[in-house]
């Protein structure tokens, strides 16, 4: 079947400075090798994936802290995160997703920077778009895009009933890992870590053996 559109995109890497007031240097952030891949044929079917090798956010602020790593995945070989989704000219859909697990560290000092950083950026945002939606005589309130992805949803397992089409959904989430210190500077103390475990929904598809076993 001859193909109507193909693209790919690979960023090999990606590095990121917030610097806030009188030129501080707050945090970096770095993604790995990111992928994107797009098919469209002329019978209809169709395929997306999107892969992320690694996402790191590093405490620049906080001096001789033991904690420089405020947002980390965690995972060996495979990717962070994994997502792909296909469609065949019968209308059958296949989604995968897989995410790895996230460190997160709640550091005070680098939180309250941060969020004074973000403050100033929002403030200046949403006076913005206030008069903008001033001028066009627009409101957010009103705006109809909110009801899109529900009505797409409603849409499409309509015609999946209608239709008789097959989906296969295999989602894998490991849920994120907070981590909350009593202390940035000092190794002996306590620290809370709350790890949210595993989440596996499987819909139309085999059961892993392991699922099986248990």
């Amino acid at each position: 079947s001859s193909k109507l559109a193909e693209m790919n995109f690979v960023l090999s890497s990606l590095s990121m400075d917030f610097i806030g007031v009188k030129q501080v240097r707050l945090a970096n952030f770095q993604l790995g090798r990111v992928g994107v891949d797009f098919a469209a044929n002329a019978d209809g079917s169709l395929s997306f994936g999107l892969s992320l090798h690694s996402m790191a956010l590093s405490d620049m602020f906080t001096k001789l802290t033991k904690f420089p790593s405020i947002v980390n995945t965690l995972h060996s070989s495979k990717n962070a995160l994994d997502f792909r989704l296909e469609k065949s000219k019968t209308g059958d859909q296949y989604v995968f997703l897989n995410l790895a697990a996230i460190e997160l560290v709640a550091s005070p000092g680098f939180i309250r920077e941060m969020t004074r950083f973000v403050s100033i950026e929002a403030i200046e945002k949403v006076e913005d778009t206030q008069e903008h939606e001033l001028v066009l005589g627009l409101s957010s309130k009103d705006d109809p895009s909110k009801d899109t992805l529900a009505d797409a949803i409603a849409d499409a397992w309509s015609n999946k009933s209608k239709n008789q089409q097959v989906w296969k959904v295999d989602c894998i989430i490991h849920a994120p890992i907070i981590v909350i210190p009593e202390d940035c500077w000092n190794l002996e103390a306590n620290v809370i870590a709350l790890d949210m475990g595993h989440f596996h929904l499987i819909y139309g598809c085999e059961p892993s053996q392991n699922i099986i076993d248990w």
